[in-house]
């Protein structure tokens, strides 16, 4: 690329950059629910590419500021449990009223999705732990507000690539990007593009570690994008 794609967020690995202590929720699930209350202000221009996606954001209300919040999340996984508490009293039953409020009022909400959303697939034997949710769960993305998820991290791959592009579709459905995984590396290389209030905001995803070397995505294998140096694509982040 012709300048330093330090303009673009590199939401690297699991966006594990913005998580929040959510013990002060009135139930805290698991290690994999974790949500950040922090909001963050870009100041930064960002440049399109001829390689990214066009999206669309949400709805402006107020006049465009030059500034951006942007809210994040570490590894959040719609388990048994959580569910539980989300039919009994919805997204108040596992959150705090700040942490919604939060997810909901940033200009964008960037999660991790850290599980495969699939009724299908088989469970690989190699990993300790393995995290799939039925896919009618996915629905509390939107919900919860968010707009874009990465998919970059050690647990998407855990039911095999069927599952993987069934969490592709829903998100779809959805109408939410999500980044750090494709069908192709070339799907997996482009940045998701939002426009807020005036400024156009690249988000990028990527993990430095996969159990098993075919979650590398290629052109011709669907996958998770990698940081690991010897990858060819290393050199583009």
């Amino acid at each position: 690329m012709k300048k330093k794609i330090l303009n673009i967020l590199l939401i690297a690995g699991a966006l594990m950059l913005c998580s929040c202590d959510t013990q002060n929720d009135k139930k805290s699930v698991s290690a994999n629910n974790t949500v950040s209350s922090d909001k963050t202000t870009i100041k930064e221009s960002v440049r399109e590419t001829t390689t990214v996606k066009e999206t669309t954001t949400k709805e402006e209300t107020t006049p465009p500021s030059g500034k951006v919040s942007l809210a994040f999340t570490g590894d959040i996984y719609f388990s048994d449990n959580l569910y539980g508490y989300y039919e009994a009293e919805g997204l108040k039953g596992f959150l705090s009223d700040k942490i919604i409020d939060n997810m909901k009022n940033a200009d964008l909400f960037i999660p991790d999705h850290e599980f495969v959303a699939s009724d299908r697939g088989e469970m690989a034997e190699y990993q300790i732990y393995t995290f799939r949710a039925p896919s009618i769960r996915e629905k509390l993305w939107k919900e919860m507000g968010a707009d874009v998820v990465t998919l970059a991290n050690n647990h998407t791959l855990d039911y095999g690539v069927t599952a993987l592009q069934d969490t592709f579709s829903l998100l779809n459905d959805l109408g939410i990007d999500y980044v750090g995984a494709g069908n192709t590396l070339s799907e997996a290389l482009k940045p998701c593009i939002k426009e807020v209030n005036g400024k156009k905001i690249a988000i990028f995803g990527s993990t430095r570690f996969v159990p098993q070397g075919f979650w590398y995505v290629t052109e011709s294998n669907p996958g998770l994008l990698t940081t690991y140096e010897s990858t060819p694509y290393y050199g583009y982040i």
